[in-house]
C-alpha cells in the first residue's frame, strides 16, 4: 500500500514527513501542497490590504508566530542543517523527495478534477490529512483505494476548528491529546480510531505543545497504517460525548491578550534550535493510549 499526504507547506509538514520517511519508514507515494489563498473572516490574506487586516484582526506576536511556523522555523532548520551531523538534520520537503522519491504536487483546490484524477493515477491507497487548510468534499473523500483519514490536534470532540492550540491554552486544560478519526465531510466529526491524551506542562508554549503532538501523531499514524497493511480489524468509534469546548474558530485578539497576560509563549530561539534538530526518540508524556 501507498500513502499520499496532503497538508499546507509548514513546520508541521517538515517535521510530520521526516518523522514518517525516517523513523517509520512509511511508503510516501506523494505529498500534495496546499495553494490555496488563506482566508480569516471572509477576507483573502495575499497582499498588503490583507496583511493590514491581519495586524488589526490578531495582536503583532501571533501573526509573526505564524508567518514563522511556515517560513522562518523551516528555513532555520536548513541553515542550522549546515552546522550539524547527518543524523540530526530536519530535512525541508523537497530535500526528503530527493532522497525518498516521492511526488511534490500543488494544488489550490483538492476536490477540483485534475488533482483528484492525479491522485487517481498514483493510486493512492491511503489519504492522510494533517496540518491542511482546505475543506475536502465527497469526490475526493472517496478517492483513496482504501482509506481517508485525518489527525486533529486534541482530544475529539472537544476543541474542534482552527488554532485548537491557542484555545487549549487559554483553557488551562493539563491535558491535550491527538485524534486520528475518520476524514468525514462535517469536519473534525469523523469516527476517532485512535486517540491518545499528551500531559502539557503550564508553562508549555505553543511550538512545544505542536511539537510533542506530531511526535505522538505521526507514532498513531504508523500504528494504523500497519494494522490497515495487516488486515487487523479496526473498530471506529463514534463521538457521541458532548463536547466541553465546541467547535472554535480563529481566536479573538481578547484571547491572545490573555495569553499573553498568563506569561505564555508561542515560541523562543532556544526551542527553534531545539525542534529544528531531528530527534526520532523524544519523549513526550502520554497519559495513556486508546485503539479502536
Amino acid at each position: 500500500m501507498n500513502i499520499v499526504y496532503g497538508c499546507s507547506p509548514s513546520y508541521v509538514a517538515v517535521l510530520a514527513l521526516n518523522l514518517m520517511l525516517r523513523k517509520y519508514k512509511l511508503p510516501i507515494k506523494a505529498v500534495v501542497f496546499s495553494k490555496k489563498d488563506m482566508k480569516i473572516d471572509g477576507v483573502t490574506i495575499n497582499d498588503l490590504k490583507g496583511l493590514r487586516f491581519m495586524f488589526k484582526r490578531f495582536n503583532s506576536s501571533f501573526i509573526f508566530y505564524y508567518l514563522g511556523l511556515a517560513a522562518f522555523i523551516p528555513l532555520a532548520a536548513s541553515i542550522l542543517n549546515i552546522f550539524r551531523k547527518e543524523e540530526d538534520k530536519l530535512y525541508s520537503v523537497q530535500e526528503l523527495s530527493k532522497m525518498y522519491g516521492f511526488k511534490i504536487i500543488e494544488s489550490d483546490n483538492f476536490n477540483k478534477k485534475e488533482t483528484i484524477d492525479e491522485l487517481k493515477n498514483l493510486e493512492t491507497d491511503v489519504f492522510l490529512s494533517c496540518g491542511l487548510d482546505q475543506i475536502l468534499k465527497k469526490d475526493f473523500i472517496n478517492m483513496p483505494k482504501v482509506s481517508i483519514v485525518n489527525i486533529h490536534p486534541s482530544l475529539l470532540p472537544d476543541f474542534r476548528g482552527v488554532e485548537p492550540f491557542v484555545h487549549l491554552m487559554e483553557s488551562d486544560e493539563e491535558v491535550y491529546g491527538s485524534t486520528l478519526h475518520e476524514l468525514t465531510a462535517d469536519i473534525d466529526c469523523g469516527d476517532i480510531l485512535i486517540q491518545t491524551p499528551i500531559k502539557r506542562g503550564k508553562k508549555d508554549s505553543h511550538l512545544t505543545i505542536m511539537y510533542n503532538f506530531m511526535h505522538v501523531a505521526m507514532k498513531q499514524f504508523n500504528e494504523y497504517f500497519h494494522k490497515l497493511d495487516n488486515k487487523e480489524a479496526i473498530i471506529p468509534i463514534p463521538q457521541f460525548k458532548e463536547p466541553k469546548y465546541p467547535y472554535m474558530s480563529w481566536p479573538s485578539i481578547q484571547t491572545l491578550d490573555r495569553l499573553k497576560e498568563k506569561g505564555l509563549e508561542y515560541t523562543n530561539w532556544t526551542e527553534v534550535r531545539q525542534y529544528t534538530r531531528f530527534t526520532p526518540n523524544q519523549k513526550v508524556h502520554t497519559i495513556e493510549e486508546s485503539y479502536a
